[in-house]
């Protein structure tokens, strides 16, 4: 009994000292102000983020073993709307919501977006939107002013590039949520003791689409290729700007034989050697996709030359001769065949037909001096005449 109590005591004091709470002075501020935040924990330390939608605007990290607090002044440059405030410890949160609007000198400046205009504009990921912004007091240029323009969680750096003008590029990453995209910009500047500013007439908005990956076919050559050689294949993977794939899926078919692949930097290569069954036409295809689901696919012919034009083009006087000695031979064993009567001779022409068989299918499998319909038609030859001489040797054993 007694070592239950003792192990709910510690339940107790284990759930209590994870308590955590959090509080604002205010939950409506101007920037200038200074938010003050206080709470509670035993739990050791507390790491306080203030954001923005997704944009980080300050984090600390204070020691707990009971109640603490934290500031932050609002800066002119400071986006406005709504904020939260989330207090993190372990695996326990905690937040709040705050407004924070402009003061009357920091809606002074007119910050607008000349480049590109305000439509919607579709971008692919990875491309880079030039951005051009002026920031004027009264329609004159404001010299010097600081900007900060937010490109989703991120911050974008801009120069001016003449008075009043600011530009920069900001590079969509390769795996920006695909859809609508807001980037707008807020400008500052102190005039003696007070600081001006003013914030961009709505975000400019952005259309955001996948990035197709561009696959390009360094190697082979359209052909032709024989059968039994070896093609490279080599192909070259970026995205449509240029820009190199990081860790991208591959996959390399020849007539979808699934091929190996190596790699070496953005080019990626195999090999595959030419088979019989692929004369005509070999079909290479590439498809490949990166980690955030950009995609893109290639498609190459490759002529090949079976052995039966191989043969044609290449050894034509060959198989002309080929057939007169196949023709003469024929008619050699047709000839001895009439004319042997004798059990030992019947045996030893069939073992003249064997050695026949054997040397066609050197010359057909091992060679490639003939073709599959040559190899076909004299072998059904061959077997028709073993199959005549096996019958006549049966009736001459049997005689016996």
């Amino acid at each position: 009994m007694r070592g239950t109590v003792v192990f709910l005591l510690i339940l107790v004091f284990s759930c209590s000292a994870m308590s955590l709470s959090i509080s604002t002075d205010r939950s409506s501020y101007v920037k200038g102000d200074s938010i003050i935040i206080t709470g509670s924990s035993t739990g050791g330390p507390i790491v306080i983020s203030i954001l923005n939608g997704p944009r980080g605007i300050y984090q600390t990290t204070v020691q707990s073993s009971g109640p603490f607090s934290a500031s932050y002044r609002i800066n002119a440059i400071d986006p406005k709307g709504a904020w939260e405030i989330i207090a993190s410890q372990g695996n326990e949160k905690k937040s709040i919501s705050i407004s924070v609007k402009p003061t009357r000198e920091g809606a002074f400046y007119r910050v607008v977006f000349t480049s590109p205009p305000y439509e919607e504009i579709e971008y692919a990921r990875t491309e880079t939107v030039p951005l051009s912004i002026s920031v004027l007091d009264a329609g004159k240029p404001v010299v010097g002013a600081n900007l900060r323009v937010f490109t989703g969680a991120s911050e974008l750096r801009v120069i001016e590039t003449s008075p009043g003008v600011y530009q920069g590029d900001y590079e969509i990453p390769f795996n920006a949520k695909i859809g609508a995209s807001e980037i707008y910009a807020i400008a500052e500047k102190a005039e003696g003791e007070k600081s001006f500013g003013g914030e961009s007439e709505g975000p400019l908005k952005i259309e955001v689409k996948e990035a197709p990956l561009q696959i390009e076919f360094v190697s082979p050559t359209s052909g032709p290729y024989k059968v039994g050689e070896t093609i490279p294949i080599q192909v070259k993977i970026s995205y449509s700007t240029g820009k190199p794939v990081q860790d991208p899926s591959i996959s390399m078919k020849a007539n979808e034989l699934l091929l190996p692949l190596e790699s070496n930097g953005d080019v990626y290569s195999s090999t595959y050697q030419v088979r019989e069954n692929d004369s005509g036409i070999l079909a290479l295809s590439v498809k490949a996709s990166d980690p955030a689901g950009n995609s893109g696919s290639a498609y190459k012919n490759i002529e090949v030359k079976g052995i039966a034009v191989q043969a044609v083009t290449d050894y034509y006087w060959y198989l002309v001769i080929g057939g007169i000695l196949l023709l003469a031979v024929l008619a050699f064993v047709a000839k001895n065949f009439l004319s042997r009567s004798s059990l030992e001779k019947l045996e030893r022409e069939r073992e003249d037909i064997l050695a026949m068989e054997k040397g066609l299918q050197e010359d057909y499998i091992k060679k490639g001096t003939i073709d599959r319909e040559t190899f076909q038609k004299r072998m059904t030859s061959y077997e028709t005449m073993l199959t005549d001489l096996d019958e006549k040797i049966k009736r001459k054993k049997g005689k016996k």
